[in-house]
């Protein structure tokens, strides 16, 4: 768990970061500025439309960020072309809290996010007693699945956000 101020040195602002992850901690930062009684009632879903909405924003009118908007910014976004998002351990079907990719697409995803509100732990993935969350993210960053080049785990603690880093399959 990391808040944004010791994010790895790879995710920093620097342009070898990859793209999105700055957006995203700028818009998670808009919601604790704007949008705190949702993270203090630990309305997750709430939060997560908030932070998705200050995100797009960012991309669409920020001169800084044009490059990203050939991306989406999707909430839930559970398909696959015509099927549904699967990964080796979600083998039913599963919807990514945010992510920013291109539709209907399975090459050049940018990123995958999940969060947890102040008030939620998640579900335990029984085979290894980690959280679904940690399950899917490594399985989203994946190469033998969606090879999303970054996996975030976003905390909504009430002092601040922790965030967690995948890539390529596991947790940095």
């Amino acid at each position: 768990e990391l808040p944004l101020r010791e994010a790895p040195r790879s995710f920093s602002r620097s342009r070898r970061g990859p793209r999105g992850i700055c957006r995203l901690q700028e818009a998670v930062q808009e919601c604790y500025e704007k949008d705190m009684s949702l993270v203090k009632r630990g309305m997750e879903q709430a939060s997560v439309a908030r932070i998705i909405y200050y995100m797009q924003t960012l991309i669409n009118t920020d001169d800084r960020y044009e490059r990203l908007r050939e991306y989406i910014v999707d909430c839930e976004y559970y398909r696959n072309n015509d099927d549904l998002k699967r990964t080796p351990r979600c083998q039913k079907g599963t919807k990514p809290d945010l992510l920013l990719h291109k539709r209907e697409k399975n090459t050049g995803n940018l990123m995958v996010v999940e969060f947890k509100s102040r008030k939620n732990n998640g579900k335990k993935y029984q085979e290894t007693n980690q959280y679904m969350d940690e399950i899917k993210l490594e399985d989203f960053t994946s190469s033998d699945c969606f090879n999303y080049q970054l996996g975030v785990w976003v905390k909504l603690k009430l002092s601040e956000p922790k965030y967690t880093f995948f890539k390529n399959g596991h947790q940095l």
